[in-house]
């Protein structure tokens, strides 16, 4: 799907989920695909498929293309969606959020 504001010009293409890796940090990473019209981007992970229990962070850079979630619990497995958001003359347009990627953290963390 792709947001279209007409009237601001607005254009933004989905973002897509590349990966999700065991970091040297032990936190697991997540790399996205960039979207050089957006002005940052939205991620959202947590342990049910439909986001219930989801916690959201905002990265406000659009040159941004990984983070890394700390704070997880061991053998558990993970669900992680990422998209795309610009603000113009102070509104927020977001677009529709990426396919859901899932990885289970190792028994070590």
């Amino acid at each position: 799907m792709i947001i279209n504001e007409a009237e601001n010009g607005i254009i933004l293409k989905d973002a897509k989920c590349l990966d999700i890796e065991l970091s040297a940090f032990c936190g697991q990473a997540f790399r996205w695909k960039k979207n050089e019209k957006g002005s940052g981007y939205q991620i959202r992970y947590g342990t049910s498929k439909d986001f219930e229990d989801a916690k959201t962070i905002k990265s406000t850079s659009r040159k941004t293309s990984s983070k890394t979630l700390s704070s997880l619990k061991k053998k558990t497995t993970y669900y992680v969606q990422v998209r795309s958001y610009k603000t113009v003359n102070g509104k927020v347009y977001y677009s529709s959020w990426s396919a859901v990627k899932r990885k289970k953290t190792p028994s070590s963390l």
